[in-house]
């Protein structure tokens, strides 16, 4: 089975006052990375299979992350709607609470270890290793790259983009499988 990177650019301005500091993303669903195991790899320790030392480990999702790029992180616990796009039955929530495939998470996406009820928000039970890095963490990535990946070249052409703006930049991502 293979494994793809679900990657949302978030930028933010950097001389703005303090009301308008928060992260906004360049798509809300995100922008596509061609499967890229030695990729992956390098950005998370992700389908290692050569024992190389990646650039960063898997860190979890940015507290502070754009409402947009949760809503594709999270599931909303609710029976009664559970049929809808980004929505669960309590009945699977459990579930997949049970066998650590998810987790509940608080509004800011850290994992909790409270009892998963309705109204919560889980992780998807189809989402790993999720992680972000800045822009510099994303270029030493593609510098260790062994060929160029036209996708990521893309990313990085955007955040710098970005940065020359005037905008602080970083994705924020997961893996399936």
């Amino acid at each position: 089975m293979g494994c793809d990177i679900h990657l949302h650019v978030e930028y933010k301005n950097k001389n703005q006052k303090s009301w308008d500091k928060s992260w906004q993303t360049l798509a809300f669903d995100g922008l596509y990375i061609s499967r890229d195991y030695a990729l992956f790899t390098l950005m998370a320790d992700v389908r290692n299979y050569d024992d190389v030392t990646p650039v960063a480990y898997a860190q979890g999702v940015p507290t502070d992350m754009h409402w947009g790029t949760k809503g594709k992180y999270v599931l909303h616990v609710d029976s009664k709607n559970s049929n809808r796009e980004g929505s669960c039955s309590l009945e699977f929530a459990e579930k997949w609470i049970n066998t650590g495939q998810s987790h509940v998470v608080n509004k800011e996406c850290v994992k909790t270890d409270e009892e998963v009820k309705e109204g919560d928000f889980i992780s998807s039970p189809d989402w790993h290793s999720a992680s972000y890095m800045d822009i510099k963490e994303v270029r030493a990535v593609n510098k260790r790259l062994p060929y160029c990946n036209p996708s990521f070249k893309a990313v990085i052409g955007a955040m710098g983009a970005l940065e020359r703006s005037g905008y602080e930049t970083r994705i924020v991502f997961w893996f399936d499988n």
